[in-house]
Order: C-alpha cells, then structure tokens, then sequence
C-alpha cells in the first residue's frame, strides 16, 4: 500500500519535502506558530517521509500513516485503513478554504482518507466556515507548545520570581564555576552536543522518544548547512559540558527544538534558561515546545507561567463526499440526469460542452459514485436599492438532481451549504422549482418570488392573454429576427437596463456565454428572438409558437414590453408572426435574499 500511495502522491503533483530547500520554504515557516512546522523540524524528522505541493498557494504537507485509522460515517468501509495525515500552510489566510476544498476533492479522486492537521488556532477558525468540518476538530493537550515572553522569563525582580532566584543563587553557591557558552563553530561543538546526549539517552527508554530518536536527529542536523541558521549554548560545570541547547530565531521567536543535560541538578535548568536567554537580543517570544504529556516536563513548563499556549487541532479522518466534478464524471452527470430529467444524451452533451468546468459543479459521492449535483452557473442581478441602481454578484442553481434512491436523505441541503460557503454569503440563489419542492427549499432558508410582467397585470393569473388590441399604423413597426447570441445579449441588457431605469424593475445579466445556450433552448423549441422596433425604442420577445386549446398561440418566454406596448401594437406583432394570441406561464424563482424590487425576467436557461 505505501509504494501504490506514493505513487500516486507522486502523479498527482506531490514530491518529497526533502527535495525543497530552505529558501523556498522560508515564506510559508514565517507564517507559522506551531513548532513542528518549522524547516528545521520538518528536515530532521523525515523517516516518514513527507510529501510536498503548493496548491492556491499555499503549501500542503502530506504524510503517509500506516497505522489502523478511526473511520466515522461519512468514509468507505471498503477502503483500506491506511490514511495521509495533512497539513495546509496559507500564504494569505483567504487562499485556505479554497485550498482545503482543492486538497479533499484531490484525495477524494485519488481514494485515499485524510486527517488534517497540525492547524493553529487561527487557521481552525477559518476552517471551521466549511459546514463538514465545523464540529471535527479536536486536540490532545499534549501537543499544545508553550510560549513565555523572553523578558519576562529571565525577569528575577518581585515576589513571585523568587524560585528563579533561588534556583540562580543555588547554582552561583553550589558550581561557581558554571558558565552558558554560544555556540559561534557547530562543527566543532558537535562531539560535545553528542556527549552530552549518550549521557542523556541512558536515562531514558528509548519509546519515550515520541517522534522517533532525538539522538540520530540531532547527529543528522549537525551534519547539514542549517546549522549556519541555528541558535544554541552548551553550559559547563568547569570544563565538563552538562547541558546545550539548539534554537531557531524565526521572526519574533525563538524555537527551542532540543535541550538535553548530563544531571539532573537542582537550578541548572533557570540558570542554563535565563543564560542562553540573556543572549538572545531582540527576540520577544520563546517557543518551548510540547510537553509530550510527560509529567514532570508538563509540571516544569507550566510553573514558568506561559503567555500563551499554541494548540493544534485536528480533523477526524474522513473521506470528502462533497466536492466538484472533473471530466472523469461526464458519463455518471449524463446518466443521473437522464435519471432526473429525461433529457437526451445529445442536449445533456451540448450543455455540458459549453458549461461544464472543474470548479462549477458541485456533487455528492456515496461509495466513490456521483449521487446528487447541481450546476452552479454566475450571474449579475441587476435592481435599484434606495432609488439607485445596484448590482450584485449572484450564482444560478440549474439541473439539481438526486437518485432517486438517495432521495429524502438531505444530500442537497448538504451540497447547498457548502456551495453557499464557498460562494460567500452576498451571492444570491436563484432556482426555478416545482411546486411540489417550495416547502423543501423554505426550509432551506430560500423564499419564493413571483416574476412580475408587466403586460400581464390584471390579467389571469394562468398567465394568458387574448385581449390584445392594436390599430398601429404598421409602418411605425419594426419587426426582425435576432439570429446570434451576440445580438440577444446585446439587445437584451440594453433593452433590460432601459426597464430598470424607467420602472425600477430588477432583472438578471448572464453573460453571453449563458446568452448563447438561451439561443440554442429556443431554437430548439422552433422559437424565435425578435427585436422590435417601435416609434423611438426597441423591445425584446422570444418564445416560440404552439397549438394551445385548438389555437397557434405564441409563448413568451421573455420580453421587455410593456402592457402599454401590447395593447398598442400586440395585434401587429401576431399578425406578423401568425399566432392569434399570446401566453406566458407563471414564473417564480427562489432566493436568499430578500427583494421588495418587482423582478421582469425570464430565466434563459429554463
């Protein structure tokens, strides 16, 4: 299973950290807090080993752990139990949602579960936005580092510092002959590091050593050029060495990665602290590590009074259900909405050839098969707040499906929460349902909105009108057919905006794009687009004509007239395009937000 994960780390972009260099790694330690995350850390402890990719830039970090992994609901039980421990490191903390998002449908593809970890309080509060992941994350206290502010640890004045100065007179009274030296030749100190650290190790069981043994660490370390980036000191009783440290000063802090001694003499450690310390100029805080849960260690750490601790959490290891589609998925997109829609294989083909991208539709997977999707395509809405014109970014729910068998198991409340949360809260829902699902999609947090046309006021509510009059003189019409999507685009946001100024009326902008699948709808329908001109304005109608209770009546699937303009020239415009009337079904659409602007619009795309 490891060289078959690898591998495909390793075909999905992934390589080995140990093929970075510091300077490349360098912007993103500086964005950490955790000291595990540190280049020197990371470089030392590589038996795992790690893995390597940079992802909306931000780096991810992928260790394999071959170990039996707690599965919870949402994770294949046919999957293997082996699992990829991950950590995300932003350059700009709004770039991690997205990567987080980017990292699990990878995963996802590559059908492996993954734990995320390593994750700073900061970093959790941003995560925690995703709904998956809100209620996942844990931490075991002994990972927390603890973090002392370097003046006020070797501050020995006051009452409550008394225990450090006993500790220092103790060793002044005791070893006058102690010293804390700098480390200024690491080659040179490195035979006095390693006496140091045999002494230590005979004091200790060697599965006490968590993350593997600090002594080959620290051999290997001493053997690399980031020693010309370390801090450290070796304190001597006379001339025998009894304790060093080695130290990174990164930013305001200086991390603290090993500090071993030979005894254990009561003050030498605050002396040996409060030394090294004293040398370090400039520097606020200092990271002393985790307490491993050891508790001695854990008692000695937290008698020093720590400014902060640094937890980090983790997720549950889970397997993303939720995510985009690639291309791999055109066949199962094609099959469930057949399933839902009934629609031939050569529309969904036509759709899909001009609209699908790897990052605008959304499903959920049980069992690694596409069970629920829906198509999220942008859009404008265009209205007036306050009596000025306004325009927000909205986004147009098309094809949401289900299987039938999943149906009822709040898969798309699922899918809507999270395409919501990666949308961003402004961003308005828009959906055209049937009546049988309103009450769903309320309780959804959606409201439902009729389309207000303006030609059909007082009319009946099934939306047909037969009245039209119209004694216009014919030569004051213009009437022409829009052939491409350019013209309707064009026509139709000019047309649009000229309503929005002279009614107030709201409507929605779709790119051409959108514009050109619209033209393909109506053409396929055997409809038209018609401009027309009348006195010194243009008007948009599209639809198309259809035998409706034994008369050729011609359905509106959209316009900018008016009932001033139907009553005036309606008569014209059937005569021309030979239907005896006109009808229009109700139109609704579904929002998150909240309009009081009547909205004239159709929806181009159904």
């Amino acid at each position: 299973m490891k060289k078959e994960l690898e591998s495909k780390l390793e075909k999905a972009g992934f390589w080995l950290f140990s093929d970075m260099d510091y300077e490349t790694y360098a912007p993103y330690e500086k964005k950490v807090e955790c000291s595990d995350l540190t280049y020197v850390i990371m470089d030392c402890y590589n038996t795992y080993p790690y893995y390597v990719k940079i992802v909306q830039d931000c780096l991810v970090i992928a260790a394999y752990v071959d170990e039996e992994a707690d599965f919870n609901a949402t994770t294949p039980r046919e999957m293997s139990v082996d699992w990829v421990y991950v950590v995300i490191i932003p350059l700009e903390d709004d770039k991690l949602i997205a990567a987080f998002y980017e990292v699990a449908e990878l995963f996802r593809k590559l059908g492996i579960p993954m734990k995320l970890g390593t994750i700073s309080e900061q970093y959790k509060k941003i995560l925690e936005r995703i709904p998956l992941l809100k209620n996942s994350f844990h931490y075991h206290e002994e990972r927390s580092d603890y973090v002392y502010l370097r003046d006020e640890y070797i501050d020995i004045s006051g009452g409550k510092n008394a225990k450090k100065r006993r500790d220092l007179n103790k060793i002044a009274v005791d070893y006058p002959e102690a010293s804390v030296v700098p480390i200024t030749d690491w080659k040179a100190s490195k035979p006095v590091i390693m006496e140091i650290i045999d002494e230590w190790c005979k004091g200790y069981d060697c599965e006490k050593c968590a993350y593997g043994c600090e002594r080959k660490v620290i051999d290997y370390l001493l053997d690399t050029d980031l020693t010309d980036r370390l801090t450290g000191a070796i304190m001597y009783l006379g001339d025998e060495p009894e304790m060093f440290a080695i130290s990174q000063i990164i930013g305001d802090t200086c991390f603290l990665f090993f500090k071993k001694s030979v005894n254990r003499i009561h003050g030498a450690f605050y002396y040996f602290e409060y030394e090294f310390m004293k040398m370090l100029e400039g520097v606020t805080y200092v990271n002393f590590q985790e307490d491993l849960g050891l508790p001695g260690l854990r008692e000695y750490k937290r008698r020093r009074h720590p400014v902060k601790m640094i937890d980090k959490y983790e997720t549950n290891v889970f397997y993303w259900n939720s995510g985009y589609a690639t291309g791999d998925d055109q066949e199962e997109l094609i099959a469930l909405w057949q399933e839902a829609f009934g629609d031939s294989r050569q529309y969904i083909l036509q759709f899909l050839e001009r609209f699908f991208k790897e990052n605008n539709v959304y499903v959920w997977r049980e069992n690694h098969k596409i069970v629920s999707a829906a198509y999220v395509l942008p859009a404008k809405m265009c209205y007036r707040k306050d009596g000025e014109p306004e325009t927000v970014e909205a986004y147009y729910l098309y094809a949401v499906a289900t299987k039938k068998e999943y149906r009822g198991k709040k898969l798309f409340q699922k899918l809507l929460s999270n395409i919501k949360n990666d949308l961003g809260a402004d961003a308005v829902l828009f959906l055209v349902p049937e009546d049988g699902v309103i009450p769903y999609y309320r309780q959804l947090g959606l409201e439902l909105y009729n389309v207000a046309n303006p030609w059909q006021e007082g009319k009946e509510e099934n939306g047909e009108n037969r009245s039209i009059g119209g004694n216009t003189e014919e030569k004051a019409i213009e009437l022409s057919e829009v052939k491409t999507a350019i013209e309707y685009y064009e026509l139709r946001e000019r047309t649009l905006n000229k309503n929005l100024e002279d009614t107030g009326a709201g409507f929605v902008s779709w790119n051409a794009e959108h514009i050109d699948w619209a033209l393909e709808n109506i053409k396929m329908l055997n409809g038209l687009i018609y401009r027309i001109a009348y006195e010194t304005e243009e008007f948009l109608l599209a639809g198309f004509a259809e035998e409706k209770d034994g008369s050729r009546v011609f359905h509106v699937m959209e316009t900018t007239l008016g009932r001033k303009e139907f009553e005036k020239i309606g008569a014209y415009i059937l005569k021309e395009i030979n239907c005896s009337s006109f009808y229009q079904k109700p139109l609704q659409f579904m929002s998150q937000k909240e309009w009081d602007t009547p909205i004239y619009l159709a929806f181009p795309l159904g």
